[in-house]
């Protein structure tokens, strides 16, 4: 049964042929990988700049390409490059690429649709490893299947959810930084981040309510009440945010004031996510500055 100290460790050594191999077996991939020579690497249409190249075969047509690829080298083209040519080359088979770049891990799948094959894939940095790193290969490992048609799809599915993810967080760390950097001058820069990071999960709570219609009942509640703010003068945080999130969301509907019952049907949410904190108040002055 793989585990999350498991997957950790196999992805924290998945550099070279030994350690990419290991993550094969983890797969399913339990033979001998085939070392491919400068003709077969043509045949597959692999690129040059792969530093190494083997073969791991699975149950039926699963087949686990294992890649070395330099360290400085862009890992995404390659990968894409190497899954273009086997979608024309070898179609008939179901490849996943382990592949390795410096302190960079790759595990690639895609499906061939269109022209091109759609990529799924978890790229990870092996020295700063996440939880969800670990958990997507620990799910790929428990991945079984009456075949290997089954297998794959459900490779698809896990890698697939992963992009969705890590494009996710990205987004999350950008739009953090962003709200930080915009906080006034006079607060530090660890407690930008944190006042920025409580306001971002505050709004991405307020997003959830808003798709089930709990916003009173206005699906575009948030971009709506955005628009009408600017039109009036601006000051979204100091006007709308902040008496949403203090004197409405934080207290029972008997108990708001004429004000924060102008929004109309808004939940109590009897939690801390919209409690003022200490830094909150210490920090009230400080405002995006939109």
């Amino acid at each position: 049964m793989p585990t999350i100290a498991r997957s950790t460790e196999l992805l924290a050594a998945a550099n070279g042929v030994e350690g990419l191999t290991a993550v094969a077996r983890e797969l399913g991939f339990t033979g001998v990988p085939l070392s491919l020579d400068i003709d077969a690497r043509s045949v597959l249409g692999l690129p040059p700049s792969v530093d190494s190249a083997n073969v791991a075969r699975g149950v039926g047509d699963l087949r686990a390409l294992i890649l070395e690829v330099p360290n400085q080298s862009d890992i995404r083209e390659i990968l894409t490059a190497v899954a273009v040519a086997q979608s024309r080359r070898t179609p008939q088979l179901l490849w996943i690429i382990l592949a390795s770049a410096g302190d960079r891990a790759a595990i690639v799948c895609w499906s061939a649709t269109g022209s091109r094959p759609r990529l799924v894939s978890l790229v990870c940095n092996r020295d700063r490893l996440f939880v969800s790193d670990a958990e997507t290969l620990c799910a790929l490992s428990a991945a079984t299947g009456e075949s290997e048609l089954l297998i794959y799809a459900r490779w698809l599915d896990i890698l697939g959810r992963e992009s969705i993810t890590r494009k996710f967080f990205r987004a999350l760390e950008a739009t953090v930084e962003l709200m930080a950097a915009s906080l006034g001058s006079g607060v530090a820069p660890a407690e930008r981040r944190e006042l920025a990071l409580v306001y971002l999960s505050r709004l991405i709570f307020l997003s959830f309510l808003e798709t089930k219609g709990w916003l009173d009942g206005d699906f575009g509640f948030l971009e709506n009440g955005f628009a009408r703010c600017m039109t009036e003068g601006g000051g979204y945080q100091r006007r709308i945010l902040e008496p949403l999130f203090f004197g409405t969301l934080n207290t029972r509907a008997r108990s708001r004031a004429q004000r924060a019952q102008r929004f109309g049907r808004i939940p109590f949410l009897n939690g801390g996510l919209f409690a003022r904190s200490s830094l909150g108040e210490a920090r009230a002055s400080a405002r995006v500055q939109r």
